[in-house]
């Protein structure tokens, strides 16, 4: 569709004009590799879902050979046996203040976390922020903290701002880290009050251990959260595996430049009347037309002016909207298919507001990408496989796909996020009791959500399994080894170190990318095909690079581990690279690093 050009205003005078800033995530996110656990799941001590917090910690040394730098535990606080899928759920919490007694005790809870601290990895716990189960004591003993429900549980009255609620959470999870030592949180469906979180933020900075927060979804607001999750760069389709349309299969760079683009999301918006009527400035013919958009950078103090949080409100104009009918809905969505909603059900931080003017509609939400936001890429989560997905799929992404390991998730300028199994490709085997039906019921066993795996450790006996655990730890190494270039981007960052090549004979293939720093550069290729290998020459860009063609490199190949060559730039572009097929040892990438000399 030809749409009307858009005006853009940024207004960062709020900003520039701050002596101080919001609380800025630790130094060690940017070398976070986050690795989510189920924990009942994760080992079988004494059958399914025997796991505790003990086995966790046996596997420890596995964790720190892998090369994961923080684990994502979703399990740790009393929860219910069967609510969800009819297996035990950190979802289903019945105390989120108490330690559940079928994984240990709060000594081993706490020898866990110090445990994985000697080991290098960071702990982040699952925060459930809703609501608790029904039969929750808080239920009976604080009834004016509650108001409605949600997935069959009841919801905190977080609208209500009621003092001893508002205190108790902020006591529980700044507690957390102040008794516990963990690191961080997820913080699963809505964040609902930022104020809360930023309060434990703080408490966790003053008692000398700042933390990080990841979100399950979107907005990003500067000193509050840092990175998401379910609404980061996914790879996954929830009820269908690899999202085989996403753009970090075709071509990292091009996306991770465009995404780290101030203000570079593309809106639509769809009207929805009461009488089922639909209307969306996406339709070729369409009379919803979006006239303008600006963003304005808030930020949001304390009595005494000192800053809490930023962010960004995005206002967007449209006319044409209709008037024969009440409205009963307004959605945006961007290019992601983030949506932001007049009347939102789960996403609930993802609010837009209404406004009628003289000529249509004024729509504010808070930008998903802000300015100085990290991006983060997921692969697989423990959502993947959800309800309706096939009975016969494995839910996980990868699949034993290198070319998806790396190319597009592992290498990429981004925090990566990957569900336990995924490294050795594991089998997809349900705990016994695992309904595929939300609410259980029925087909036991027969599930396929990715949080009830079992994991068979078994399976790395088998060489096939074996060789995707090498593949990946020799990923990790690489990403760990080069990390001052492949870093997290933050939307607003330069991007001149990250570049794209092009090939100059072969098959069509992803279009290779590469960091560098003037003197050196690594490069990533890939091939997706698993039923043949490809042959292609790159050309490197040496302009951008600063390299004339006669400049003498060092080629050593880190995928292959084969001996370094010596070519000169020139030369370089006449060498045919064969990047063996997918799914197999060694296979589906090339990875190069040029030094110059």
């Amino acid at each position: 569709m030809t749409q009307k050009p858009m005006s853009t205003t940024t207004q960062l005078s709020q900003i520039s004009q701050t002596a101080a800033a919001p609380i800025a995530a630790p130094d060690w996110i940017n070398d976070l590799i986050l690795y989510e656990i189920a924990t009942k799941g994760y080992t079988s001590p004494a059958g399914p879902e025997s796991g505790t917090f003990a086995s966790l910690q046996a596997r420890l040394p596995y964790l720190a050979d892998l090369g994961v730098t923080g684990i994502w535990l979703t399990g740790h606080s009393l929860a219910h046996p069967t609510h969800f899928y009819n297996v035990w759920t950190q979802y289903a919490v019945i105390e989120p203040n108490k330690i559940d007694p079928s994984l240990g005790t709060e000594e081993d809870f706490r020898a866990l976390i110090d445990a994985a601290h000697a080991h290098g990895i960071k702990v982040l716990l699952e925060v459930v922020t809703h609501g608790v189960m029904n039969e929750s004591p808080l239920v009976r003993e604080k009834p004016h903290w509650f108001k409605g429900g949600s997935w069959g549980m009841t919801d905190f009255d977080w609208a209500g701002h009621i003092p001893d609620l508002d205190d108790w959470w902020v006591d529980l999870w700044a507690g957390m880290v102040e008794r516990y030592g963990v690191d961080g949180f997820r913080l699963d469906v809505a964040v609902y009050r930022w104020d809360l979180w930023q309060r434990i933020r703080a408490r966790a900075l003053a008692a000398g251990h700042p933390i990080v927060i990841v979100t399950e979804h979107g907005p990003g607001y500067l000193g509050v959260n840092d990175i998401f999750q379910r609404g980061s760069i996914r790879l996954s389709e929830q009820t269908s595996g690899l999202k085989h349309d996403s753009p970090l299969l075709t071509d990292v760079a091009g996306y991770f430049r465009r995404r780290a683009t101030p203000h570079s999301s593309i809106y639509q918006v769809k009207i929805v009347t009461e009488d089922g009527a639909t209307f969306s400035t996406a339709d070729g013919d369409a009379r919803l037309r979006l006239i303008s958009q600006q963003h304005d950078a808030k930020v949001m103090c304390d009595d005494a002016g000192a800053p809490l949080w930023q962010q960004f409100v995005v206002t967007l104009h449209v006319e044409g909207a209709p008037t024969d009918a009440p409205i009963a809905d307004v959605i945006v969505v961007d290019e992601e298919g983030q949506e932001w909603r007049w009347q939102p059900w789960v996403e609930l931080d993802c609010r837009v507001a209404v406004e009628q003017t003289a000529t249509g509609l004024r729509l504010q939400f808070t930008e998903k990408y802000p300015p100085g936001w990290r991006l983060a890429v997921q692969l697989s989560s423990h959502d993947d496989g959800w309800d309706a997905s096939p009975l016969d799929k494995n839910p996980y992404v990868a699949q034993g796909s290198r070319f998806v390991f790396g190319y597009a998730f592992m290498l990429a300028p981004a925090v990566p996020l990957f569900m336990a199994g995924e490294e050795f490709d594991a089998d997809y085997r349900p705990l016994p009791q695992h309904s595929p039906r939300l609410f259980g019921g029925e087909l036991f066993g027969q599930g396929r959500w990715l949080y009830a795996n079992w994991l068979d450790w078994s399976q790395l006996k088998a060489p096939l399994h074996a060789a995707m655990l090498a593949d990946v730890k020799r990923l990790i190494a690489i990403r760990k080894r080069f990390s001052y270039l492949i870093r997290p981007l933050r939307v607003g960052d330069a991007v001149d170190h990250l570049l794209a090549a092009d090939t100059t004979i072969g098959q069509a293939a992803p279009i290779p990318y590469l960091y560098h720093n003037g003197d050196e550069c690594l490069l990533i290729a890939g091939n997706p095909h698993t039923d043949a290998d490809l042959s292609l020459r790159i050309a490197l860009p040496l302009a951008a690079l600063g390299w004339d063609v006669g400049a003498l490199l060092t080629v050593t190949d880190l995928w292959q581990e084969t001996p370094p060559q010596m070519l000169s730039a020139g030369q370089f572009s006449d060498v045919t690279h064969v990047i063996r097929h997918d799914k197999a040892p060694r296979g589906g990438l090339l990875v190069l690093h040029l030094q110059r000399q």
